[in-house]
């Protein structure tokens, strides 16, 4: 069982190893593709290209804010409006019927 074990540990490091040896090699190639100081320079560079497109998309997401509390203030006075004019309907056939009581009543 030890031997079997030994065998299983051993092989275990193997492949550690040879893991470890291919990451170094990876790393020894992509180290100067990210940390070159040309790409660094591109990136930043890019990053002063996207700024006024920034700025651009922060002034659209307030725009959208304020068009927001103007539509939320303008429903609440259509549903104040709304309530007005089912109270003057009300009112109107209040009339419609008050005066059909007394067309009747003096037709009689």
């Amino acid at each position: 069982m030890n031997t079997l074990t030994t065998e299983k540990y051993s092989a275990m490091t193997d492949q550690t190893s040879d893991l470890v040896s291919l990451m170094l090699e990876l790393q020894k190639k992509c180290t100067p593709l990210f940390f070159a100081e040309p790409i660094i320079d591109k990136i930043i560079y890019a990053g002063e290209t996207f700024q006024p497109y920034l700025e651009q998309i922060d002034q659209i997401e307030t725009s959208v804010n304020e068009l927001e509390q103007t539509v939320l203030l303008m429903d609440e006075y259509t549903k104040q409006l709304e309530g007005k004019f089912r109270k003057l309907k009300e009112r109107e056939r209040e009339r419609e019927r008050e005066e059909a009581k007394k067309g009747k009543r003096l037709s009689k």
